[in-house]
Protein backbone atom coordinates (compact mmCIF):
# COMPACT_ATOMS: atom_id res chain seq x y z
CA UNK A 1 0.00 0.00 0.00
CA UNK A 2 1.39 3.39 -0.96
CA UNK A 3 1.01 6.26 1.47
CA UNK A 4 0.29 9.76 0.30
CA UNK A 5 2.56 12.48 1.77
CA UNK A 6 -0.32 13.69 3.94
CA UNK A 7 -0.66 10.23 5.54
CA UNK A 8 2.98 9.68 6.45
CA UNK A 9 3.69 9.67 10.17
CA UNK A 10 6.29 12.41 9.69
CA UNK A 11 6.85 14.55 6.58
CA UNK A 12 10.26 14.32 4.96
CA UNK A 13 12.08 15.62 1.91
CA UNK A 14 14.65 14.01 -0.36
CA UNK A 15 17.22 15.18 -2.87
CA UNK A 16 18.40 12.99 -5.76
CA UNK A 17 21.60 13.19 -7.79
CA UNK A 18 22.03 11.05 -10.93
CA UNK A 19 25.19 10.38 -12.90
CA UNK A 20 25.90 7.66 -15.47
CA UNK A 21 29.14 5.77 -15.87
CA UNK A 22 31.22 2.83 -14.75
CA UNK A 23 31.36 1.77 -11.10
CA UNK A 24 33.13 -0.87 -9.07
CA UNK A 25 30.92 -3.06 -6.91
CA UNK A 26 31.43 -5.89 -4.51
CA UNK A 27 31.05 -7.37 -1.07
CA UNK A 28 33.21 -5.83 1.64
CA UNK A 29 33.85 -6.93 5.21
CA UNK A 30 35.13 -10.04 6.97
CA UNK A 31 32.58 -10.48 9.76
CA UNK A 32 29.63 -8.41 8.66
CA UNK A 33 29.27 -8.38 4.89
CA UNK A 34 27.95 -5.40 2.94
CA UNK A 35 27.49 -4.89 -0.77
CA UNK A 36 28.83 -1.53 -1.88
CA UNK A 37 29.56 0.49 -5.02
CA UNK A 38 32.34 3.02 -5.41
CA UNK A 39 34.25 5.04 -7.95
CA UNK A 40 34.22 8.42 -9.66
CA UNK A 41 30.66 7.91 -10.94
CA UNK A 42 29.38 7.39 -7.40
CA UNK A 43 31.30 10.44 -6.16
CA UNK A 44 29.83 12.67 -8.89
CA UNK A 45 26.30 11.44 -8.12
CA UNK A 46 26.90 12.30 -4.45
CA UNK A 47 28.04 15.83 -5.38
CA UNK A 48 24.93 16.28 -7.52
CA UNK A 49 22.71 15.08 -4.68
CA UNK A 50 24.33 17.60 -2.33
CA UNK A 51 23.74 20.40 -4.87
CA UNK A 52 20.14 19.39 -5.60
CA UNK A 53 17.07 20.96 -4.01
CA UNK A 54 14.45 19.36 -1.78
CA UNK A 55 12.20 16.94 -3.66
CA UNK A 56 14.08 17.47 -6.94
CA UNK A 57 16.25 15.31 -9.19
CA UNK A 58 19.52 16.81 -10.46
CA UNK A 59 21.10 14.86 -13.33
CA UNK A 60 24.52 15.20 -14.92
CA UNK A 61 24.99 15.98 -18.60
CA UNK A 62 26.09 12.35 -19.13
CA UNK A 63 22.80 11.08 -17.71
CA UNK A 64 20.72 13.63 -19.63
CA UNK A 65 22.40 12.47 -22.85
CA UNK A 66 21.16 8.93 -22.13
CA UNK A 67 17.64 10.11 -21.24
CA UNK A 68 17.06 11.55 -24.68
CA UNK A 69 13.89 13.58 -25.13
CA UNK A 70 11.72 11.58 -22.73
CA UNK A 71 11.95 14.15 -19.90
CA UNK A 72 11.58 17.90 -19.49
CA UNK A 73 14.77 19.50 -18.20
CA UNK A 74 15.64 22.76 -16.46
CA UNK A 75 19.16 24.01 -17.05
CA UNK A 76 21.98 23.74 -17.62
CA UNK A 77 23.24 24.65 -14.15
CA UNK A 78 26.92 24.83 -13.28
CA UNK A 79 27.85 22.90 -10.13
CA UNK A 80 31.24 23.60 -8.54
CA UNK A 81 32.37 20.58 -6.50
CA UNK A 82 34.64 20.60 -3.45
CA UNK A 83 37.31 18.92 -5.59
CA UNK A 84 37.33 21.96 -7.87
CA UNK A 85 35.42 20.35 -10.75
CA UNK A 86 32.75 22.20 -12.69
CA UNK A 87 29.81 19.95 -13.56
CA UNK A 88 26.97 20.71 -15.95
CA UNK A 89 23.67 19.51 -14.51
CA UNK A 90 19.95 19.68 -15.23
CA UNK A 91 16.88 19.41 -13.00
CA UNK A 92 14.50 16.74 -14.28
CA UNK A 93 11.23 18.58 -13.86
CA UNK A 94 8.53 16.22 -15.13
CA UNK A 95 7.63 13.70 -17.79
CA UNK A 96 5.99 15.51 -20.75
Amino acid sequence: MLLSPSRLPMPFTIRVGLHSGAVMAGVIGTRKFAYDVWGDTVNIAARLEAASQSNRVLASAATVKRLGSDYALEGPHKIDTKEGRMLEAFFVSHHP
